[in-house]
């Protein structure tokens, strides 16, 4: 296990969870409020340093909520897009994990 990228992949996800909560147009909705608890599990994982394939379940559940995600009141379309190719981006990331 490579503490360091974890360490990086936990940087990474507390910059995605700043930039939702800027992003987030109704941040009390439900599905608002269900994505920011996702990401911050994501950043807990990383920061307990789980199994990866484990995280990239997590991931591949958020890809697909973001995916989904056709509601503008929670998110510009364009955003949730940004934030699915960041979801894939991390998945990518974790195959290269040295305990994947």
């Amino acid at each position: 296990m490579n503490k360091q990228q974890y360490q990086d992949m936990q940087r990474l996800v507390q910059n995605l969870e700043h930039r939702f909560k800027d992003l987030c147009d109704d941040k009390n909705h439900p599905v608002s409020r269900s994505l920011e608890q996702s990401l911050r599990s994501l950043e807990d994982a990383f920061q307990l340093a789980k199994n990866p394939r484990s995280i990239e379940n997590t991931v591949a559940n958020l890809e697909d909520s973001f995916d989904r995600l056709n509601n503008p009141a929670v998110m510009n379309p364009e955003h949730a897009d940004y934030f699915a190719g960041q979801m894939k981006q991390i998945k990518m990331n974790l195959r290269k994990f040295d305990n994947y």
